[in-house]
């Protein structure tokens, strides 16, 4: 798709008014515009009016902020998008305009804000990008502490602390000090909300990551048992089996239901596999009985349609647990594959 280099000039000329009635019929233009393939690779190649929208993400008139903001968002789905906005918020003026907008008393100029930084941060630089700007402990804080107070309108923060602690420097910062960030998200694994539970999953996978901190999380079994309680059923276990498992998840109520969303077991099933990486990690695992949870899990899931990639991670823990260790390698992120091998597991995960 192209403009006609006149009608540029003309949109950009718009968008450069200071009069909101003009301002308003060319967000409006250029809103529509991103809900296409074509028109989004259209703005994301003008860097004068995508720059122009971005400052309008912060406007005094909230309906133009919401144009500019859904225009944004919409091109930031796509990761070329994300890249042409990190190119265009060298200086964070965005992002640092979209983090204000949290004090802002309009819900939905808060929701979308929320939206357009969840996209950003999806892929791993563009939370690079963001966590350059909240690299200060205290912004973290002050967000979880908007998150935590439970309203509605801050809920999805949640999927933004699970992208963001994609970067090893924010899992550090969420593990600190016993983990008292990392800890205040371990409740919303279990909370109504979606969204919570989704974000709270990959910030525990995510800070799974970090190898260092294993011995940390399982010196007991509260943080094992908050990742296996989502999937739990209510499947009548022997007294055996029940009294082996973290004390959390021992005989569970006949009315308990299982996590339903196929992202959030997932997550929790790979935080497993990372908790898998180091033979401590492996003997913790086989300790609590976690091959009981997954071994149920798998029963319950297996047959469901497009369930292919969540049965290959439950089959992966379960081979770790059921199999022989190598002696030889301790820490199994180190354990080196022959190309061959590595080659078919990655076509089996992309399958």
């Amino acid at each position: 798709m192209g403009a006609p280099s006149t009608e540029l000039q003309e949109l950009i000329e718009l968008l450069n008014s200071e009069n909101p009635r003009i301002i308003q019929p060319a967000c409006e233009y250029f809103s529509g515009l991103s809900g296409t393939v074509d028109g989004l690779n259209f703005i994301i190649a003008q860097e004068d009016i995508f720059k122009q929208l971005m400052k309008f993400c912060s406007f005094e008139n909230s309906d133009i902020a919401l144009l500019a903001l859904k225009t944004i968002t919409n091109c930031a789905q796509n990761e070329n998008g994300t890249y042409f906005y990190m190119a265009c918020d060298k200086q964070h003026f965005c992002t640092k305009s979209l983090f204000k907008s949290f004090e802002n008393g309009d819900e939905r100029i808060i929701k979308s804000s929320i939206l357009l930084i969840e996209n950003i941060t999806r892929i791993e630089a563009g939370a690079r990008h963001v966590h350059a700007f909240i690299e200060d402990s205290k912004l973290l804080e002050s967000l979880l502490k908007i998150f935590v107070s439970n309203k509605p309108q801050y809920q999805d923060l949640s999927l933004i602390f699970g992208n963001i602690c994609q970067v090893p420097g924010v899992r550090k910062l969420f593990l600190k000090n016993e983990g008292e960030i990392f800890n205040k998200m371990l409740p919303f694994l279990s909370h109504q909300n979606a969204s919570c539970r989704l974000g709270a999953a990959n910030c525990v996978k995510n800070c799974c990551f970090e190898t260092d901190y294993h011995q940390w999380m399982l010196k007991d079994d509260s943080i094992l048992a908050a990742i296996l309680l989502p999937l739990a059923g209510a499947e009548e276990l022997t007294d055996e089996e029940n009294d082996s498992l973290p004390i959390d998840v021992q005989y569970l109520p006949s009315d308990k239901e299982r996590e339903s969303v196929s992202d959030i077991i997932v997550a929790l099933v790979q935080a497993l596999h990372k908790l898998c990486s180091t033979q401590m990690g492996r003997d913790a695992l086989r300790k609590y009985n976690v091959y009981v949870i997954l071994r149920e899990l798998d029963k319950a899931t297996i047959e469901r349609d497009g369930n292919e990639n969540m049965t290959f991670e439950i089959h992966n823990v379960i081979q770790i647990l059921i199999g022989d260790d190598a002696a030889e390698c301790d820490d199994l992120n180190k354990l080196e594959v022959p190309p061959e091998i590595e080659k078919k597991l990655t076509e089996m995960e992309n399958a």
